[in-house]
């Protein structure tokens, strides 16, 4: 009897950490279907739907404006932050902040004309972003991991 709920507590045991690793991307910059799918989700329509990313931060003179500074139309940029913002455990929500955006990313389907503009906040230790989905109720924050990521790719990619 013990020997068999041994057994089956270690067949429990295997089969949760073999289904841990589903989804997770094997490299960085390798977004899994799991998560593009998720990103599909999060965009409301096909996972290549967003097919350009924009780069705004806030204009001095005019602080509500973001103008783009940067921008990318390559698949594989694209594909990586949508597979992040699909990662983000997103909450309904309205939330207010204290202090404006410090930058936005408007991703869009140039074809369709899908678009989805995400306000991101650094957090004051620098560490991790808070997002806002305008427009669609949504709050999340990112993991410190691939918060350092983002930061490291929006600084290489798109600056």
């Amino acid at each position: 009897m013990m020997k068999i709920k041994g057994a089956c507590m270690l067949m429990l045991l295997g089969a949760s950490l073999i289904g841990c690793g589903d989804g997770v991307p094997a490299h960085p910059d390798s977004p899994s279907q799991d998560a593009i799918a998720a990103a599909a989700n999060l965009a409301g329509t096909n996972a290549s739907a967003i097919n350009k990313l924009e780069l705004g931060k806030p204009d001095r003179e005019h602080p509500s404006r973001y103008p783009v500074v940067a921008d990318t139309t390559d698949a594989g940029k694209v594909q990586r932050f949508m597979a992040w913002m699909g990662a983000v455990a997103w909450e309904n929500a309205e939330v207010s902040m204290s202090r404006p955006p410090d930058m936005k990313i408007v991703g869009t389907n140039m074809d369709a004309g899908v678009r989805e503009t995400f306000a991101l906040w650094l957090s004051p230790d620098g560490r991790t972003y808070e997002i806002v989905v305008e427009g669609r109720g949504l709050y999340g924050r990112m993991s410190k991991r691939d918060s350092g990521s983002l930061r490291e790719w929006i600084e290489s990619s798109l600056s």
